[in-house]
């Protein structure tokens, strides 16, 4: 589908350009299946009187159905320049609780370091 552009240049045709279809985003607080399936497959282990899993950074629609399976609470183990204080956010707003372990970047001294070198198998 194509609609004319608004603007027409000294007595020429209007151009044609190709109409947009916005996105349709779920409502806020809908969980996308793809999402959902993702939790579903999460295994989670028993520790003392809970469960334990380990997983990748949680996107808002992952922390809604994390919730949604009686999910309590949430650590995060991220730099900081990977956003963690919106899922802390996603996380006050439905009530859970949220631990940040902030991690920096490698350290190359070490890494470079003959005895750290000694100690790491090497890759070919």
């Amino acid at each position: 589908k194509k609609t004319p552009d608004a603007k027409k240049t000294s007595g020429e045709s209007p151009k044609f350009t190709p109409a947009r279809t916005p996105k349709k985003r779920p409502k806020k607080g809908t969980v996308v299946k793809s999402a959902a399936n993702e939790i579903e497959e999460l295994r989670f282990q028993p520790i003392l009187t809970s469960s334990l899993t380990v997983w990748h950074r949680p996107k808002k629609q992952h922390i809604v159905h994390l919730k949604e399976k009686g999910v309590t609470m949430l650590i995060t183990c991220q730099a900081d320049r990977e956003h963690a204080q919106s899922v802390g956010k996603e996380c006050k707003r439905l009530g859970l609780k949220w631990v940040h372990v902030p991690l920096g970047g490698a350290n190359l001294t070490l890494l470079s370091d003959k005895t750290t070198r000694s100690l790491t198998p090497t890759t070919q």
